[in-house]
């Protein structure tokens, strides 16, 4: 059975929900992924995919073959997997799952969507010098903490995936960081999390590292340049002085005119549209801050799991005109709660039908939504050449 076809016979991401199911099955089966390479882990709310591009980026700059896992994809499986430069080929996915199919034997069947994909991930990347390896969800419940790390990077903490990670921003911080088992860098947090992950690294014995510990004045200076350079977004900033921090803690300098920048974040399509592919709170606030002196048009959708509510409440100030994206699935919110809504917070709406000349847009809402917009003005096509 083929990789698109086995994964189709698997729920959500992670789902059902096991705590315990990866870690049984890698004490079982993890001799056969031995040796690893050196593995940097990023674990956090917002910013994750990011940060990891820019570190496996620049390492790359430095001569290593890098292989940077990142979740979920826009339009191909293949973009979880980023091998020395690029994304992976679909036979070489192929590859590894016919290998890991028949090695982890009633554990292919009984493992998540998302455990499947780290294992595939581990054999993918078994030839290179540095794997880049980013948390699903979670911290401690994660697929991705099974290894053992080198650096555990941790981005920004929100609210996300509470009915797993906890209730509150204290409980889902002790959740990310618990475990870590390697020195733990902090980037920006707010001050309830960065107490409690002081807390959890004291108890359990790992050095606690932060970005101006590591960087010098120069090194900033030259991050906030390039960034400034590109016209990124201070959250994009923030992202690469962590990347390059990261870099100096496990010993390599960061070369950082060769950080990429991992797609439809904060992307510029033109000079009138911009695509993110946000989707709680948090990243409702950066894009908030983004657009505070003027208003866009949003073109939007939610899934039933997210907090839709908040996030619109951030970006209303924000928001001229709202554009309901049409999109498919079960998991979409039941039919007109979006629009309901809308009217009762007084945001104009309509289905979205065309981009207007000389109009500033913003798409945001999920992986699927900047999906959909992509592929309706054919920026982006999907692949016809069997990839999941």
């Amino acid at each position: 059975m083929s990789l698109e076809y086995f994964l189709q016979t698997k729920p959500l991401e992670s789902a059902p929900f096991d705590p315990d199911r990866i870690k049984r099955c890698w004490r079982e089966t993890h001799h056969l992924f031995e040796p690893l390479p050196p593995i940097i882990r990023l674990v956090g709310t917002n910013g994750k995919g990011t940060t990891g591009r820019f570190i496996a980026s620049m390492l790359r700059a430095q001569g290593y073959i890098v292989g940077h896992y990142t979740s979920p994809h826009l339009l191909s499986i293949t973009e979880r997997f980023w091998i020395d430069g690029a994304d992976a080929k679909c036979e070489e996915l192929e590859e590894s799952h016919i290998w890991l199919k028949k090695h982890l034997g009633e554990w292919a069947k009984q493992l998540s969507y998302f455990e499947y994909l780290t294992l595939l991930a581990l054999r993918l990347f078994r030839g290179c010098d540095w794997i880049v390896l980013e948390a699903g969800m979670g911290g401690e419940f994660d697929a991705t903490a099974i290894v053992s790390a080198k650096l555990l990077v941790v981005t920004p903490i929100g609210l996300d995936h509470q009915a797993v990670l906890g209730e509150t921003i204290e409980e889902i911080a002790a959740t990310k960081v618990r475990g870590a088992g390697a020195p733990i860098l902090l980037g920006e947090q707010p001050k309830s999390a960065e107490k409690i992950i002081r807390g959890v690294a004291a108890a359990e014995g790992n050095t606690l590292l932060r970005v101006t510990e590591l960087l010098s004045s120069d090194a900033i200076a030259e991050v906030k340049a390039k960034a400034a350079a590109k016209n990124w977004p201070s959250f994009l900033e923030h992202n690469l002085l962590l990347a390059a921090a990261a870099l100096r803690a496990v010993g390599i300098d960061a070369m950082i005119d060769h950080a990429e920048l991992l797609q439809a974040r904060a992307m510029r399509l033109s000079p009138h549209i911009i695509v993110d592919v946000g989707h709680n709170p948090m990243a409702a606030c950066q894009m908030a801050a983004l657009f505070k002196e003027k208003k866009v048009n949003l073109v939007y959708n939610s899934l039933a799991d997210k907090d839709y509510q908040e996030i619109l409440r951030i970006l209303q100030p924000s928001i001229a005109r709202l554009l309901i994206l049409p999109l498919e699935g079960d998991r979409l919110l039941p039919e007109g709660e979006l629009e309901n809504f809308l009217d009762h917070i007084g945001i104009p709406y309509q289905k979205f039908s065309e981009i207007e000349d000389g109009v500033d847009y913003l798409v945001f809402g999920s992986f699927r939504v900047v999906a959909k917009f992509l592929e309706i003005y054919g920026l982006m096509k999907r692949r016809e050449d069997g990839c999941a």
